[in-house]
């Protein structure tokens, strides 16, 4: 699966993972002669899920800005490398690790609130026939918050700055 590589000869590279015949008739097939380097090609700097998902149009918005003409159009149709120079190489080396401290409290709370966003989901799905509207919509909000609330923990922001019980090792700004 090296299509989730960050160095630069894997990107956007062997999409099949048991069938490669795919990849070698659309010409997306490359040969791993060394071990890929998994992740983004510019880290997120967030444990944050939900920043995960949207952190792309904030970036292509900034970016339209920084253009005149057709090109603030562009930015929005052409691939996410157009306008950037080529990804620098990537290495095990250079690679950042994740590495957060959690207390047994912290760790506790996760494993709670998983429970609960399991259980959620689970209700979610298996009666989404029988609910309205207005509780499916508070159950998904419900959910959503407390997942947003992982990524609040993991890098030590909201309530978690004040009494970070270890020191910040999340890899973007506090």
């Amino acid at each position: 699966m090296d299509h989730l590589a960050a160095a630069p000869q894997y990107l956007d590279k062997n999409y099949a993972a048991t069938l490669c015949i795919w990849d070698r008739l659309f010409g997306t097939f490359e040969e791993e002669v060394e071990q890929p380097v998994y992740g983004l090609v510019k880290p997120l700097g967030s444990f944050n899920p939900m920043w995960a998902q949207v952190h792309h149009f904030f970036e292509m918005a900034k970016r339209t800005w920084q253009y005149s003409g057709f090109d603030r159009v562009r930015v929005w149709l052409k691939g996410p490398e157009w306008g950037f120079p080529p990804a620098p190489p990537a290495t095990r080396a250079g690679q950042r690790k994740h590495d957060v401290r959690l207390s047994v409290a912290e760790i506790a709370w996760l494993a709670a609130t998983l429970l609960v966003a399991i259980a959620g989901t689970t209700a979610l799905l298996w009666f989404q026939e029988m609910l309205p509207l207005s509780r499916k919509a508070g159950l998904a909000i419900f959910l959503l918050a407390l997942m947003a609330s992982w990524g609040f923990l993991l890098d030590r922001r909201l309530i978690w700055r004040r009494r970070a019980s270890a020191p910040n090792a999340a890899p973007g700004p506090v």
